[in-house]
């Protein structure tokens, strides 16, 4: 695996620490969040819609304490949030070439707080009363 940080860079910034893929900072960790911005016209797995990491950066996230994930969508302001760990369990993988990608598709994840599109909504449990009362 490479370092976490290109030796000529500063190791933390006003936001955390940078993640890197090659020279170029992709996001930071900070409190346990992997932080980064994509605009999704451009960088989003089309087929199945995807969020897509750098496997090299998504290691080096979760090594200086990441267990979440969480993506804000330049073009819109959406913010999806994912935990590592499930991005882990449920990959998808693609290489454009330039080093192996993981991802986690779009239905899995939180967007903007609401429970993902993949978790199905439970129907609320009438109070015991109320079944109690049908019963008599």
């Amino acid at each position: 695996m490479r370092s976490i940080t290109p030796k000529t860079q500063k190791r933390t910034s006003k936001n955390g620490t940078p993640i890197y893929s090659g020279t170029r900072i992709i996001g930071y960790v900070d409190g346990g969040t992997f932080y980064k911005r994509i605009s999704f016209s451009t960088g989003l797995l089309k087929q199945p819609p995807a969020i897509m990491n750098d496997i090299d950066a998504l290691k080096d996230a979760e090594l200086l304490g990441a267990t979440l994930e969480n993506v804000t969508d330049r073009d819109t302001g959406n913010i999806y949030t994912a935990a590592i760990s499930l991005i882990w369990q449920r990959p998808i993988y693609k290489n454009y070439g330039y080093g192996e990608q993981i991802g986690l598709a779009l239905r899995e994840w939180t967007k903007n707080g609401e429970p993902p599109a993949s978790m199905p909504i439970k129907a609320a449990k009438p109070a015991p009363e109320a079944v109690q009362a049908r019963l008599l």
